[in-house]
């Protein structure tokens, strides 16, 4: 459970960093953003599937 709000946590993060770099126009936000966007997807999705392993 927790790496899937983490992950979500990152997603959220991410939305807001690409959102400063597009606004300020800086490139090196928008690419931590994006990085960020992907990482939590990824931890989300481990997190599912460590979950659905615990409880069977």
């Amino acid at each position: 459970m927790k790496k899937i709000l983490f992950g979500i946590a990152l997603i959220l993060f991410g939305f807001y960093a690409t959102y400063v770099g597009t606004i300020s126009g800086d490139g090196i936000f928008e690419l931590i953003g994006l990085g960020c966007s992907l990482l939590g997807l990824v931890f989300s999705v481990i997190g599912f599937f460590s979950k659905s392993q615990n409880t069977q």
